[in-house]
């Protein structure tokens, strides 16, 4: 099994078990990365966070999906270019918590400070 470091912050909890907005940690980390892609917001030097912050989630957790898995091949072509990326599961362990670092930067920026529920906001 592979699995993925990435920075996880209060964020996390308060958008799954806070507001129930989702599910799993995977769901948030997908939206994340999406969002992150949409704003053209990727961390490539601080994406795993510090020690305190830091997750680790399988990647088959995104593998098993079949929408999560079409999003991170189409995110790994976007990043490299490269068409190989697509199915190459070293480049989606570097890419999903890249584009889910920067996506927390905009979430953070744009929504951190709504009080109450962020379904709102978002």
């Amino acid at each position: 099994m592979v699995n993925i470091p990435y920075k996880k912050t209060d964020v996390y909890d308060a958008l799954t078990d806070e507001h129930g907005i989702f599910d799993y940690y995977f769901d948030v980390i997908m939206f994340m990365a999406v969002l992150g892609y949409r704003e053209g917001e990727i961390e490539t030097e601080d994406y795993l966070g510090d020690e305190d912050e830091r997750g680790s989630i399988g990647i088959e957790r995104f593998h098993n999906n079949n929408h999560y898995h079409a999003i991170v091949a189409a995110l790994a072509f976007q990043k490299t270019g490269d068409p190989s990326s697509m199915a190459d599961p070293d480049v989606h362990r570097k890419i999903i918590p890249q584009y889910a670092a920067g996506g927390l930067k905009v979430y953070e920026r744009e929504f951190g400070d709504v009080a109450g529920d962020p379904t709102d906001a978002l």
